[in-house]
């Protein structure tokens, strides 16, 4: 049964459209052995612009440091651009396709497979939530504190407007409708919100005050919740701070390995049992093995 059937009215309309995709790369390699648990649901909420130092250990963030005894740490994962725009398209689609901006890109001009097409392949519902977005697919540039260039979902032809919802639509005052939010959610807060224009310790309250009870339901609901960033403050080796925190993650852990977006977007598909090697960057992405209890 395509998920679409088994998700609510929004979720299947975001999954339903049928798209021509053309695939940047035709290499193939043998599928990675299967993670140890296949999670229910994997959501990704996005911060940006500071380094694993400014965020791990710095008391302004004290319920994300608090995380850290409750899931698993990635002391080395790194991004791939500065600045924001270029990072958020190849977590989603596996390339940058030559975006190295944050300039707004008039209208949907990109024609490659993501990981929303991949997503819906398997049968799986993929949404992006943003903060402040005015409305369902909206193409805006820049509307208040919401910005296009951390949703990157509405550049390419491959993705239908009803993949991009406000935040607000999550419902996230109902716990009993967890279940029903989609397989895979990216998660923008505004400018505000997310340290961009706003402090650490207000995107620290922001976390806690809004997913605080989705954070805890991943725990027993076999899902998993990453707490991501875009990329660091500006420096050379773009060092930013992950933590992964679910039912079936290994708790007070920190994982050692490289990683970068094209390794956690690999890693994420490669769970859902979702293609993960439709460009040659995932292709050749490692997939996080050691976090699993």
């Amino acid at each position: 049964m395509r998920c679409a059937f088994i998700f609510t009215i929004l979720v299947l309309t975001a999954c339903s459209r049928s798209d021509h995709i053309s695939n940047q790369s035709s290499e193939t390699e043998q599928t990675p052995a299967p993670a140890a648990t296949k999670p229910d649901h994997i959501f990704v909420v996005w911060f940006e612009n500071k380094a694993f130092s400014q965020v791990i250990g710095n008391s302004a963030a004290p319920y994300i440091n608090s995380l850290t005894a409750q899931g698993t740490l990635f002391s080395k994962s790194y991004a791939l651009f500065h600045p924001s725009y270029p990072n958020y398209i190849a977590f989603f689609a596996g390339d940058n396709y030559g975006v190295t901006t944050d300039d707004c890109i008039n209208g949907a001009t990109l024609n490659y497979k993501t990981m929303y097409s991949s997503i819906c392949a398997a049968n799986a519902s993929f949404l992006w939530y943003s903060e402040d977005l005015p409305a369902m697919g909206s193409k805006t540039c820049r509307l208040g504190n919401y910005v296009e260039r951390h949703n990157p979902t509405t550049i390419f032809l491959t993705v239908p407007a009803s993949a991009s919802v406000p935040l607000d639509s999550m419902n996230l005052g109902d716990t009993t409708k967890y279940k029903d939010l989609p397989t895979v959610a990216c998660i923008t807060p505004n400018l505000v919100n997310d340290m961009h224009d706003g402090t650490v310790e207000q995107g620290d309250t922001w976390l806690k005050t809004n997913f605080e009870a989705l954070i805890n339901w991943c725990r027993s609901h076999n899902s998993i919740f990453i707490i991501y960033f875009d990329e660091d403050n500006k420096k050379a080796d773009n060092h930013i701070p992950v933590l992964m925190v679910g039912q079936h993650i290994r708790a007070n852990y920190v994982d050692t390995a490289y990683h970068d977006h094209y390794s956690f977007a690999k890693s994420i598909l490669h769970w859902r049992g979702a293609d993960s090697t439709f460009t040659s960057n995932l292709a050749h992405a490692n997939v996080i093995r050691n976090i699993w209890k």
